[in-house]
Parts: C-alpha cells; structure tokens; sequence
C-alpha cells in the first residue's frame, strides 16, 4: 500500500487492511489472535540475503509501527500521524505515548469506521 504505487490515502487501506485482518482471523484461526501497529513515513527497502532472496522494509517508521502492537490482543493501533490520516473517518482511543529513540508518539488504538455516508464512500473507493 503505497510502496510500489502512490495511493491517496494509504493509511486509511491499511486501517480496513487491519480490521479485513482481525476479522479473518478470528474467523478462521481457533485462539489466535493479531495486534496491529500502523504508522506513516518514509522505509528503505530491498532485498536481503545472498543463497535466498527476500524483499524488505526497514527504518524508524517501520520501528515504530512495531512498538505500537504493544496494546492488548486483537488491537489496531495508529501513531498519532496516522490517526490524523483517518480520523475523519473512525473512532479511537487514547493510549498514551510511545517512545522511538529521542522522539515521544502518541498511540491511538482503532475501535471502527464511523458510520457516516462520508465514510462508507471512502471504504466503498478502496474496494472499486
């Protein structure tokens, strides 16, 4: 989402990519359970290893997308850049900072979309 095409809003694809995720999940998977971080910056990317390639992305963002799953199983947690990304279409919960090297991020954790005819049309455009 994003990495290899531009996307007008790719964490908001990200944020139902999660909750797509969650869902099947606990549909599918007896006892398991997902916690999601999603955060939005700038990766570099590449391919790792010599005998068996394998593609990847590293960097703070990533970083910091992976503190932010600290919450409680089947949670989806947003940076506080993030949330700004979709927050006029969702709800969420505070959860209070999360700290990357010398930088403190606000964490949000995702209850739902809203359900508003704005909303259902974005998440409906994703889909198209």
């Amino acid at each position: 989402m994003g990495l290899q095409r531009a996307e007008r809003n790719p964490v908001l694809h990200a944020a139902v990519c999660a909750l797509e995720l969650r869902a099947a999940v606990a549909e599918m998977c007896d006892g398991w359970s997902v916690r999601i971080g999603i955060h939005v910056g700038a990766v570099t990317a590449g391919l790792l290893g010599r005998k068996r390639f394998q593609y990847d992305v590293w960097g703070d963002t990533v970083n910091l997308a992976a503190r932010l799953h600290y919450d409680r199983p089947d949670a989806i947690v947003l940076s506080d850049i993030a949330r700004f990304a979709v927050a006029r279409y969702s709800d969420f919960e505070p959860l209070g900072l999360v700290a990357l090297d010398t930088a403190e991020h606000a964490a949000f954790r995702l209850i739902g979309f809203k359900d508003t005819a704005e909303a259902r049309a974005a998440i409906a455009a994703l889909h198209a």
